[in-house]
């Protein structure tokens, strides 16, 4: 019941959001576990990403570089080719990012199949955040 309601809400998402930008790429935050609730609910990433679904998922990787690496390569696994795939680290200390160990994270998931990056919350970044966040911008 839960997967049949959470598709149905995703094709009324992607229907107004195509809507309302025809010519922009949809992203969604989600999780390839269709069991996971919260701010980021599970999809197959077949069907989130599959014909008429999003062009991208934004996956959180807030783990090491291990288990964030893990995250990705099942989604790519799992996702149809050619759809986008982004990772979202943490960046800020103050918000609990080890931002020594950014760019080495930021290597596995690319390494893993991440098609794009994203750093949360590079507006919240003191000056030593924003030195891990420029080696990052270098690797891509």
């Amino acid at each position: 019941m839960r997967v049949a309601t959470a598709e149905r809400f995703l094709r009324r998402v992607l229907t107004a959001a195509r809507g309302a930008a025809p010519r922009k790429d949809v992203f969604l935050h989600a999780h390839p576990d269709q069991r996971e609730a919260g701010s980021n609910p599970g999809y197959d990433p077949a069907v989130l990403l599959g014909p008429d679904g999003a062009d991208g998922i934004i996956l959180q990787c807030p783990g090491p570089a291990a288990s964030s690496a893990a995250l990705v390569r099942r989604t790519v696994k799992e996702a149809p080719a050619g759809r986008r795939i982004a990772a979202t680290l943490p960046a800020v200390t103050a918000l609990g990012a080890n931002t020594s160990q950014l760019a080495a994270k930021a290597s596995a998931v690319l390494a893993a199949g991440a098609t794009d990056l994203r750093l949360y919350h590079a507006g919240l970044a003191s000056a030593a955040d924003h030195t891990a966040i420029r080696k990052v911008a270098k690797l891509t």
